[in-house]
């Protein structure tokens, strides 16, 4: 098991701390306070180079993970970030997400989650998860016996061809809809439901790149130029959702589908690709967090495996 030193939360020297509200790395507040702190530790874990893959437990415990979302978590264990379903940002004010490049000079497309969000009617709120993989789920391939999946991206206005669902975006309503071919709904999500998500979570947002990855043995190192949004409104993910540029992938898994030990694995979640990020946000660009000053006295990862550098 791996362990990560407590937090110093007084590390921040008093100068550093009042600085003028458009600080060196280029960003607008909006009014908020720009969190130099997080762009310091994002420092702080570039110079950590490669790391093993790993995930922050509910109680603070760090343990190995392995799995296409590997990438994402390691960095928020980095972060201290501990796993929690609530609509709210991951640091501070900001959200944070971590998304794989081939290198670092580019900041590639590939897609990246915004957030996860349970849908508030249809058959898949009436009648459960479990239920809904059974009615739409398909054989894994490469799985456990049995195993019933559900991951692919549907977008508003097409039919999925696994699935045979089709999500439309009824603004009269103000509701999104997965449904059937006859109309029925299988899952519904009010818009309140999802601006909430979207709104309080997305106001500032980093998009950290990283590189690494792999089957078994899975490290990864996060690049010194990120992606940063700043300032969105609801309306904009609706634009991106009715233009196909969003899409919902269920994310859904059943585990012993014939079995009576059966375990459901959910994440529900809305993704965009890189590329179409900019169109979110009022304000878009690169920063590069070598600019900040280090979080050299923030939280270290204690590996035996992987030296602590000095800030350079």
């Amino acid at each position: 098991m791996f362990t990560i030193a407590p937090e110093k939360p007084d590390y921040i020297s008093p100068a550093f701390a009042r600085r003028s509200r458009r600080s060196r790395l280029g960003l607008g507040t909006s009014g908020a306070p720009v969190s130099e702190r997080l762009f310091g530790e994002l420092h702080r874990i570039h110079q950590l180079g490669p790391v093993p893959a790993m995930r922050m437990q509910r109680g603070g415990d760090v343990v190995p993970h392995w799995g296409t979302n590997a990438g994402g978590y390691t960095l928020e264990a980095l972060l201290r970030i501990r796993p929690n379903g609530r609509p709210l940002p991951d640091f501070e004010e900001w959200e944070v997400k971590a998304h794989k490049v081939r290198n670092f000079s580019r900041p590639g497309n590939a897609l990246v989650t915004l957030f996860s969000a349970a849908p508030t009617g249809g058959f898949y709120h009436d009648a459960g998860p479990e239920a809904f993989i059974r009615r739409f789920g398909y054989a894994a391939r490469g799985g456990y016996p049995g195993q019933l999946n559900i991951y692919s991206d549907h977008v508003v206005g097409k039919r999925n061809k696994k699935t045979k669902l089709a999500l439309r975006l009824v603004r009269a309503w103000d509701c999104l809809v997965l449904e059937l071919e006859d109309g029925a709904p299988a899952a519904i999500w009010d818009f309140g439901k999802l601006a909430e998500h979207w709104n309080h979570k997305h106001a500032f947002a980093v998009y950290v790149p990283y590189i690494g990855g792999g089957r078994y043995e899975q490290t990864f190192q996060y690049g010194p130029n990120v992606l940063v949004g700043e300032g969105t409104d609801f309306d904009r993910f609706l634009d991106m959702l009715e233009a196909g540029r969003i899409s919902h992938d269920p994310g859904l898994s059943l585990v012993g589908a014939e079995g009576c030990r059966t375990r459901v694995r959910r994440r529900v979640q809305f993704r965009i690709r890189v590329g179409d990020l900019p169109s979110l946000y009022r304000r878009f660009k690169w920063v590069d967090v070598r600019d900040a000053p280090v979080a050299a006295d923030g939280a270290q990862l204690i590996w035996a495996g992987i030296p602590r550098r000095r800030a350079i």
